[in-house]
């Protein structure tokens, strides 16, 4: 299985259907002063994987500086990967995943990133650069 999509955003809306809709995707993060922590965010994840990989599958999500040391971990999430409908032929599955992030928080800036780990292996990871900027005029609006 293989992380195919990682982003983070402002806000991750399903429609009825099922479709997302992805609003103010992001990289990093710039705050004035640190630790700082950053009150809500959304993470999507789309995921592939072979046929013979469909069902329930453990999901954890690791946060790691620039030294790749832990810097924290979401809590541990499961979620399944569909066999496809009778009748119908797919070379590879997928499902997408949306886990909303409260209150998330680091010590200092840097460079950091999510480790996707499905059933204890790493599958992919996405990055995030957190800056820190003076408290000038011209900074301030």
């Amino acid at each position: 299985m293989i992380l195919k999509n990682g982003i983070l955003a402002d806000h991750v809306l399903q429609g009825d259907s099922g479709k997302k809709t992805i609003f103010g995707v992001f990289g990093r993060i710039v705050s004035f002063e640190y630790p700082t922590t950053h009150p809500k965010m959304y993470m999507y994840l789309e995921f592939i994987g072979e046929l013979d990989e469909s069902g329930e599958h453990g999901l954890d999500i690791v946060l790691v500086d620039g030294d790749y040391n832990p810097q924290g971990e979401l809590p541990h999430s499961t979620f399944v990967l569909p066999k496809p409908p009778e009748g119908l032929f797919l070379p590879t599955l997928s499902t997408e995943v949306v886990h909303e992030i409260q209150q998330f928080g680091v010590q200092a800036p840097g460079m950091y990133e999510f480790r996707i780990k499905v059933d204890g292996k790493q599958v992919g990871y996405i990055p995030l650069t957190m800056l820190k900027i003076d408290r000038t005029p011209e900074h301030v609006e």
